[in-house]
């Protein structure tokens, strides 16, 4: 048996997780919500795969990038334009800072 986990570089774009306002009650965006979202996937995968180990089970993270679909076909082009921006946006937090876990 195995388990996928599945992220994406938004992990990358996370800041640091506040566990004060882990819920994001007080700032709440859902593109920081996503990223902080992918990078707990990222961050609890590793224990759960130590966990899983002695009872045969493999636990995989697979971070599969941007790939060709119609996901957005029918969106808004509010929506489109959303997605386009937080795309460009994370790109150039990934160049500028490099890849982190939140440490």
């Amino acid at each position: 048996m195995r388990i996928v986990v599945t992220s994406s570089g938004a992990s990358e774009a996370a800041p640091p997780i506040n566990f004060e306002n882990i819920q994001g009650l007080s700032t709440f965006s859902t593109g920081l919500a996503e990223c902080i979202a992918k990078l707990a996937n990222v961050m609890h995968a590793p224990e759960l795969a130590t966990r899983l180990a002695n009872k045969g089970i493999a636990l995989h993270i697979a971070a599969p990038g941007p790939l060709a679909s119609r996901l957005f076909e029918n969106a808004s082009q509010e929506i489109r334009d959303h997605v386009r921006d937080m795309t460009v946006q994370g790109i150039q937090n990934e160049k500028s800072s490099g890849p982190h876990l939140g440490a």
